[in-house]
């Protein structure tokens, strides 16, 4: 059984905060997922949805409840995606096990009241995933390269025999995830209008990670990144943002690179309107002061 957890936030009812392709995000993702990839339970949760979906304990219990049934035997989940497109932003490391003295966390609907959901938070609630689920997590929000704090990141030319690869072995865990984000830790992800070629505001890194896979035959985990920032950065697209891949196993040895996903035909490439441009930033949790365009 696949089952997939997509959360989408807009933050529409915040001036402050308010951004305008998360939701979009989702609904394509969700539309992929259920047409291309053939998975049996799709969950898409907005803030535009009545209920508590999107706030932090809404977010939490979604993801702690699924960890618990993918040990279930008669649930019998093999695969899991879970995505979030929304706000992300950095506070101040108190567990000290930050090199720059920064954690990185996405933003809940309800954050004036329940604050964020730091890296430390979802690594704990990642490594309780039962190991033989193959589990992929997207981040399509700022300061999101390295959110789940995995055991594993890479960087240099990921195609090559031997990419880069950086171990913390302070980050152990036993379930099977390999996480994409939408930028490096120090960078914004953008909101962007007519990526998809259907005059809608989207993600720049979810549109562009689906029309790889809507559109290549990525060999590897490795070549699916390098092909999103290709369409990214190199197809005039004119954003710098650079996604990032982490794991909690190490991707370059062996098979482990091999995808789990459905290949399909080529089809027409997106583009995306260089006047149109936001990002997925809130950078300062309390003003509210954010960057016009970033997440």
């Amino acid at each position: 059984m696949k089952v997939a957890l997509l959360f989408g936030c807009n933050y529409s009812t915040d001036e402050g905060a308010k951004l305008r392709g998360c939701i979009q995000d989702v609904n394509n993702v969700s539309n992929y997922l259920t047409h291309s990839l053939d998975y049996d339970d799709v969950r898409v949760y907005t803030d535009e949805m009545p209920g508590k979906h999107t706030t932090a304990s809404g977010i939490m219990g979604h993801l702690h409840s699924l960890a618990t049934d993918t040990w279930k035997l008669e649930k019998d989940i093999t695969n899991v995606w879970i995505h979030f497109s929304g706000h992300g932003c950095q506070i101040h490391d108190i567990s000290g096990d930050e090199e720059d003295c920064l954690d990185e966390c996405i933003v809940p609907s309800d954050f004036k009241r329940s604050g964020v959901i730091s890296d430390d938070t979802i690594h704990n609630v990642l490594k309780s995933f039962h190991p033989d689920t193959n589990v992929m997590v997207f981040f399509d929000c700022c300061h999101s390269g390295s959110i789940c704090d995995l055991p594993f990141s890479y960087s240099g030319q990921l195609v090559s025999s031997q990419p880069s690869k950086t171990k913390n072995k302070l980050k152990k865990m036993n379930s099977n995830i390999v996480m994409i984000s939408g930028c490096k830790d120090n960078q914004t992800s953008a909101d962007a209008f007519d990526v998809n070629h259907k005059e809608l505001w989207s993600g720049a890194m979810t549109s562009c990670l689906l029309t790889v896979l809507e559109t290549k035959q990525p060999s590897d985990f490795f070549n699916l990144l390098e092909l999103i920032r290709y369409e990214l950065i190199l197809k005039n697209r004119g954003f710098t943002q650079l996604p990032m891949i982490s794991s909690s196993f190490d991707l370059t040895v062996g098979t482990n690179r091999d995808l789990i996903f459905f290949q399909r035909e080529p089809a027409i490439t997106t583009y995306v309107n260089d006047e149109f441009k936001w990002s997925r930033c809130l950078k300062d949790i309390t003003s509210l002061i954010m960057d016009i365009g970033q997440r």
